[in-house]
């Protein structure tokens, strides 16, 4: 997925779920990488909202969540 926010919006995502987290890169404008979104999916959830001012600098550990997801009812 790529896309443009502009502040303020939000975009809704699905994102595969298995044992690894999968980055997400956050750049500016001109396309400078500032920063970095881990979504970590262990399991099959739902809900979990990020905002990309949480990204980190670099990829490292999984980003946390500002509402935390719960279980996919369609599972």
């Amino acid at each position: 997925m790529s896309g443009r926010l502009a502040p303020g919006d939000r975009s809704d995502q699905q994102v595969y779920w298995g044992a690894g987290p999968d980055p997400w890169q956050v750049r500016e404008t001109r396309g400078q990488i500032v920063g970095w979104l881990l979504v970590n999916t262990p399991r099959r959830e739902s809900g979990a909202v990020y905002y990309l001012g949480d990204a980190d600098s670099k990829p490292g550990k999984p980003t946390t969540p500002r509402v935390s997801p719960h279980p996919d009812p369609t599972r």
